[in-house]
C-alpha cells in the first residue's frame, strides 16, 4: 500500500511538472562557523526524472542526500489549490576559515535539464556556542553569560552629509541566544533629524545569519529610517532601548539535567544600542537664486488646464516636481503669473514612497487662476534649482513655458463683477428675478376689515422677523461648520477611533494579533490626525506631542499615548503577544481618547 501511495504520489507530482515551470532552488546559512554542522538544502516543485548531486568541496558531507517530500491542499471560497514540493538535504559540516563556493546542482525533468543557483558561504573562527532549554520565569538580572551574545545596533550608510542629505538608518537586532520575547521598546527621538519610517511590506522579523566581529550571529532588522538633518554640525541619534526575555544557560544541578544538555532559566535583558554622532556640513556656497532648500535628483513639469479660455472664466496651472530626496519638504514653487490674472493659494499634494534607497515621488502644486481681460498671455518658464549630492554641484531645471489665449467674456461682466463675494451663477440669475406685473381681475377688501395696523398683525410680524433671524444665524452657523473642515474632522475623530477600535477589539476574540495591533495603530494616529486636524503623513510622535501640550494635554497622557503607540508599533514585530496586554493596552486606548475629548476643540 506504501508502495502505491508512493507511485501515485511520484505521478501526481509528474502530472505537475507538465502544467507547471519548473524551480530548483539552493538554500544553506551564508556565514557558518568552524566545526559548526549545518544543512544544504536543494528544493524543487516537480519530482526529478534524476538528481545530480552538487560537488561539494571544502566541507565534510556528514549525511545526504535525504529527499522529502511536501503536498498541501487549500479551499478558500469553494476554490482548491494546491502545492507540492521534493527536498534534497545534506548534512555538511564547515572544517576551516575562508569563502566558500557550492557549485549548482541539476535535475532532469521529462528530458530537459535544470540547473540550481550556487552558493557562496563564508566561514569564520568556531567558539562554543549552544541554546539552552527553557525553565522558569523571568527575572531581572546582568549576569555576563550572554554578555554579547545578544545586542542592538544602529546602522546608518553615512557619517557625515550635507544638510537635508538624506541616509539610511537601520535598526538591527543580533543574538546568539534563544529569544523568548521582545518588548518594551523605547525608539530614538531622531532630535535635529526630519525622519520617514521606510515601508516595509514584511512587518515580522526575519533572521539571518550574519557575521560580525568574526562571530556569527542571527541578526533581524528591526526598522528602517530615512533621516532629513535639519540642523548644521554634530548631531546625535539617541539609543535605542528593548527588553529581550532570553534563555540564559545553566550548570547541571544533577544527571538527569546533563542527560538533556544542562538546565537553562529565562532572563530578562534591557538592550541598548550606541548612539551614533553625524556630522553635518553646510551646503556650499554660490546657491542659484530659486534654490529653496531641495536635496537629491529632480525634474520639473508644468500644465495648464484650459490653453484657450474667456475672460472671467477659471482655470489651473498643475506644477509637479518629480525625484529622489527630500520630495515631502519641497516649498511651493514662485509662478510669475500675467498682471491681469487673478490667483489664489496653491493646491499641494504628494505621492511620496519610502524605501530603503530613500524617498522618492512627485510634489504636486496647483495653482487656480482666472485671467479678467482678453488678450495673449505667457505664463513663463519655471525654475527649479536643486543641490546634486552625487556631483555636490547645484543643478537647476526648467518646465516648459505656457502661452494663454484669453478672449473677451460674452456676457459683458467685468472683473468687477466677481467681487464682493458674488460668483458668477448668481449674476447670470439677476434677468431672471425680476416679477411680471400682475393682469386680470382683483378682489377689495370691505372697509373697516383691515388687518393691516392690528395687534394681531404686529404680534405676528415680530414673530415672522424673530423666527427669520434664528433661522438666518442657524444657516450662518451651519455654513461655518459645514466650510470648516477642521471643525468637522475634530467633531468626529472620537466616532471614527470607537469605529476602528470596535474592529479591533473583534480581532482581540479571534486571535489575529497582527490585525488586532494594526487596527489599534490605525485608531490612534487617525484619531491624532482628526483631532488636530493634519495629515497622517506629516503627523510624527513628536510633534503630535506637541500640538496636544499646546491644547493643553497633560504631560502624563501625552506619555501614556506615545508609549502605547510605540508598545502597538513594536508589537507588530514581536513573535507573540499576551491576551492579557492586548486587552490592556485596548482599554488604555479607550480611556486616552476619553481624556483627550475633554481638551479644547
Amino acid at each position: 500500500m506504501k508502495r502505491i501511495f508512493s507511485i501515485l504520489t511520484l505521478i501526481g507530482f509528474a502530472i505537475v511538472g507538465f502544467a507547471q515551470n519548473v524551480t530548483l532552488v539552493a538554500k544553506a546559512p551564508r556565514v557558518v562557523s568552524v566545526g559548526e554542522q549545518f544543512q544544504l538544502k536543494y528544493e524543487m516543485n516537480v519530482a526529478p526524472d534524476d538528481f545530480n548531486n552538487p560537488d561539494i568541496r571544502n566541507f565534510d558531507v556528514l549525511a545526504g542526500p535525504n529527499m522529502s517530500q511536501f503536498r498541501s491542499t487549500s479551499i478558500i471560497n469553494g476554490q482548491v489549490t494546491s502545492s507540492s514540493s521534493i527536498t534534497y538535504t545534506y548534512i555538511l559540516e564547515a572544517g576551516k576559515e575562508g569563502k566558500f563556493s557550492i557549485p549548482a546542482a541539476s535535475i532532469r525533468v521529462n528530458g530537459r535539464t535544470y540547473t540550481s543557483n550556487s552558493l557562496a558561504i563564508e566561514v569564520v573562527k568556531g567558539d562554543a556556542h549552544s541554546t539552552t532549554s527553557r525553565g522558569s520565569a523571568p527575572r531581572e538580572t546582568s549576569s555576563g553569560q550572554t554578555k554579547g551574545d545578544i545586542f542592538l545596533k544602529m546602522e546608518v550608510n553615512k557619517t557625515s552629509l550635507y544638510r537635508g542629505e538624506f541616509l539610511i538608518a537601520t535598526l538591527k537586532l543580533y543574538s546568539r541566544v534563544d529569544i523568548d520575547g521582545l518588548g518594551d521598546p523605547k525608539f530614538p527621538s531622531f532630535n535635529g533629524f526630519w525622519n520617514q519610517v521606510v515601508e516595509d511590506s514584511d512587518l515580522k522579523l526575519n533572521f539571518s545569519r550574519e557575521k560580525y566581529n568574526n562571530k556569527v550571529y542571527e541578526s533581524a532588522v528591526i526598522r528602517r529610517y530615512v533621516l532629513f538633518p535639519q540642523q548644521v554640525g554634530k548631531l546625535t541619534i539617541d539609543p535605542f532601548q528593548l527588553s529581550a526575555s532570553i534563555v540564559e544557560r545553566v550548570a547541571p544541578q544533577s544527571a538527569f539535567d546533563a542527560f538533556f544538555g544542562g538546565g537553562g532559566t529565562l532572563v530578562r535583558k534591557r538592550l541598548s544600542s550606541p548612539a551614533i554622532s553625524i556630522n553635518v556640513r553646510e551646503l556650499p556656497s554660490g546657491a542659484p537664486a530659486s534654490f529653496n532648500g531641495a536635496i537629491g535628483a529632480y525634474s520639473i513639469s508644468a500644465s495648464a488646464s484650459k490653453v484657450k479660455m474667456r475672460a472671467n472664466d477659471a482655470a489651473n496651472l498643475v506644477v509637479k516636481i518629480s525625484g529622489t530626496g527630500n520630495v515631502k519638504l519641497l516649498e511651493t514653487p514662485k509662478v510669475s503669473f500675467p498682471a491681469d490674472f487673478e490667483t489664489f493659494d496653491a493646491k499641494i499634494s504628494d505621492n511620496v514612497k519610502t524605501t530603503a534607497a530613500g524617498s522618492s515621488g512627485t510634489k504636486t502644486f496647483e495653482f487656480s487662476f482666472i485671467p479678467r481681460s482678453a488678450g495673449k498671455y505667457t505664463i513663463p518658464a519655471l525654475e527649479f534649482s536643486f543641490f546634486d549630492s552625487r556631483t555636490n554641484s547645484y543643478r537647476t531645471v526648467k518646465s516648459e513655458p505656457i502661452s494663454i489665449e484669453v478672449d473677451p467674456d460674452p456676457t459683458g461682466g467685468s472683473g468687477s463683477s466677481l467681487q464682493g463675494g458674488s460668483t458668477k451663477e448668481s449674476i447670470k440669475m439677476l434677468g431672471n428675478d425680476i416679477a411680471y406685473i400682475k393682469v386680470g381681475n382683483t378682489s377689495f377688501t370691505p372697509k373697516g376689515t383691515y388687518f393691516f395696523n392690528t395687534a394681531s398683525y404686529w404680534l405676528i410680524l415680530i414673530l415672522i422677523l424673530i423666527v427669520t433671524v434664528a433661522v438666518f444665524l442657524f444657516l450662518q452657523k451651519k455654513e461655518r461648520e459645514n466650510s470648516d473642515l477642521r471643525f468637522i474632522k475634530n467633531k468626529r475623530a472620537n466616532k471614527v477611533a470607537h469605529q476602528r477600535l470596535k474592529k479591533a477589539e473583534i480581532l482581540i476574540k479571534s486571535g489575529d494579533t497582527h490585525g488586532f495591533y494594526e487596527e489599534m495603530l490605525k485608531a490612534l494616529w487617525g484619531y491624532l490626525s482628526d483631532k488636530l486636524a493634519i495629515s497622517v503623513s506629516d503627523l510624527s510622535k513628536e510633534r503630535a506631542s506637541e500640538l496636544l501640550k499646546n491644547r493643553g494635554a497633560n504631560e502624563e497622557t501625552i506619555a501614556e499615548l506615545m508609549q502605547i503607540i510605540e508598545e502597538c508599533e513594536f508589537a507588530r514585530y514581536a513573535p507573540s503577544g499576551q491576551g492579557e496586554e492586548k486587552s490592556d493596552r485596548f482599554n488604555l486606548a479607550i480611556e486616552l481618547i476619553s481624556k483627550l475629548e475633554q481638551l479644547k476643540k
